[in-house]
């Protein structure tokens, strides 16, 4: 009796197949892996950047509460944290507040010797990711003290 050899190839070619299949099935595996992780990092990043502009925006709005009470900022009380801002140097003003599942601190600095330009810096944690944003807040006053919000940048 005579035995086909074409039925042992065959056999081969199908164990070849099912191996590259279960190859490109974990390369894929990993690569959907690796997304998920890019996609979660990506997700704190633009949280750690809203967490940073929440505290600057909290902290422009109290500046301007501040200043239609005192017109100055300078030796005076912004929301209830006491503002003695240096020139040159920043100077803590909230830390670490919690908000939507981060923390955010601010920091702020007066510009150039003059104490109705300030400098505001804003740090924003979400997971293991920071972010920050940084303005220049300035007070014009042509009827009555205007805050205005220049320089807005991610730093």
């Amino acid at each position: 009796m005579k035995m086909d050899k074409q039925r042992g190839s065959i056999l081969l070619i199908c164990l070849y197949i099912i191996s590259a299949l279960i190859i490109i099935g974990a390369a894929f595996s990993v690569l959907m892996a690796n997304e998920r992780l890019s996609s979660e990092h990506d997700i704190q990043a633009v949280n750690a950047l809203y967490l940073a502009e929440a505290g600057l925006e909290k902290t422009v709005y109290d500046l301007r509460q501040q200043y239609s009470v005192n017109a100055s900022w300078n030796g005076s009380s912004i929301n209830g944290t006491t503002v003695v801002p240096v020139t040159g140097q920043f100077y803590l003003l909230y830390s670490n507040v919690s908000f939507s599942g981060g923390t955010y601190t601010v920091q702020i600095m007066n510009g150039a010797n003059v104490t109705d330009n300030m400098w505001v810096r804003s740090t924003g944690i979400c997971g293991n990711i920071q972010q920050t944003v940084q303005a220049y807040i300035i007070v014009s006053d042509p009827v009555g003290p205007v805050l205005s919000v220049l320089g807005w940048e991610n730093v």
